[in-house]
């Protein structure tokens, strides 16, 4: 099998938001086949990402192949937002 190159994605959570993840992990992650925390957080990133897809993009990828997708630091502007 292929070594697949990772790339990381910072998310932050409340201190209670953390708690829960991690107690949520601790209770449940054996049961639900989790490798640890951070495979639990990825799983769910990823199932979330398939329903925007199915919802937005007819089920197909956002990414076009190839393509490399970077975006800029911080929060979207009230223009981006349609609030401008």
């Amino acid at each position: 099998m292929e070594d697949e190159k990772k790339s990381s994605v910072r998310v932050e959570f409340t201190p209670e938001e953390a708690n829960e993840l991690r107690a949520a992990y601790r209770d449940t992650g054996a049961a639900e086949g989790f490798a640890s925390l951070k495979h639990m957080i990825h799983q769910a990133a990823m199932i979330y990402v398939a329903g925007l897809q199915e919802k937005h993009n007819d089920g197909q990828p956002f990414a076009r192949p190839g393509e490399v997708v970077t975006l800029r630091r911080g929060q979207r502007t009230l223009e981006e937002e349609g609030r401008a």
